[in-house]
């Protein structure tokens, strides 16, 4: 199956949806939106909604919850995010089917949906997730995951993180030196990496990291690999494959053994 032409879309995001429905219109159709952001797609074909959202999850990684799901009372769903916005989530969650948008509300699913804080981390006998709260408009969490209760290496995933100096965090003072710790021996590190030196510059309290603070944080860490990752959806793939040349450079420059490399769509990492 092809993919849609999600990179010909300007950020217009009702375009790109528009585009996507074109290249799948023998699976899909839809009701756009009208004046608002909720469109309605329908699946084609024979296939039930549920058998294809279980294969979407486990073929490509994309979970989509059809609204049947909510409708069984024995369904239990939790929402997890940081503490610090677990009850911005929730609003924004339950907004999403107000009376003004939605003809069913909240209330009335029959599922039980939960909304949980990830306050210190989380572990049972498969796996430990640890969190610590990075520095993001509107607040975002690093999270380091191990399989079983070992404390191996394991991988750190912080998708979005400002590593410089900017205004907009009330951070403390060893912010940085507590994610170092954090991220400490960890086998792979996946991290922001979005601007140049110079495009951070004009992005400061954006959220976002630079190369050069990333592959530093990833030494002083001493991580096996850095992936980098959030990038600039206007690079192209050899303007990537230039910053990543320029980060193994920085790196052979202080005689470590750190690797390098781009997060990239089929990439598939082990620990």
């Amino acid at each position: 199956m092809p993919r849609p032409r999600l990179a010909e879309a300007p950020p217009d995001c009702r375009q790109a949806a528009r585009l996507a429905f074109a290249d799948y219109r023998d699976r899909f159709s839809w009701v756009r939106p009208r004046g608002g952001s909720i469109g309605f797609p329908r699946l084609l074909g024979d296939e039930a909604i549920d058998a294809f959202a279980a294969r979407l999850v486990e073929q490509e990684g994309v979970l989509l919850l059809p609204g049947s799901q909510f409708g069984y009372p024995g369904n239990h769903f939790r929402i997890w995010s940081a503490a610090s916005e677990a009850e911005h989530v929730a609003r924004a969650v339950r907004e999403q089917m107000s009376p003004t948008v939605f003809p069913v509300t909240f209330d009335k699913l029959q599922a039980t949906v939960e909304f949980r804080a990830l306050a210190a981390g989380h572990s049972d006998a498969d796996y430990s997730l640890d969190v610590y709260s990075v520095r993001h408009p509107g607040g975002a969490l690093a999270y380091r995951m191990r399989t079983g209760n070992s404390r191996q290496a394991g991988l750190v995933y912080i998708s979005d993180n400002e590593l410089g100096d900017a205004a907009a965090y009330d951070s403390p003072a060893d912010w940085r030196s507590r994610l170092v710790a954090f991220a400490r021996g960890a086998a792979i590190l996946v991290h922001d990496a979005m601007y140049t030196r110079e495009e951070y510059e004009q992005h400061r309290g954006w959220g976002h990291s630079h190369y050069h603070d990333v592959v530093q944080l990833a030494l002083d860490a001493g991580v096996g690999r850095l992936v980098l990752y959030h990038h600039n959806p206007e690079r192209s793939d050899a303007e990537i494959d230039e910053r990543v040349a320029e980060c193994r450079a920085l790196v052979a420059q202080r005689h470590a053994a750190l690797e390098v490399l781009a997060a990239a769509e089929g990439l598939t990492l082990t620990t």
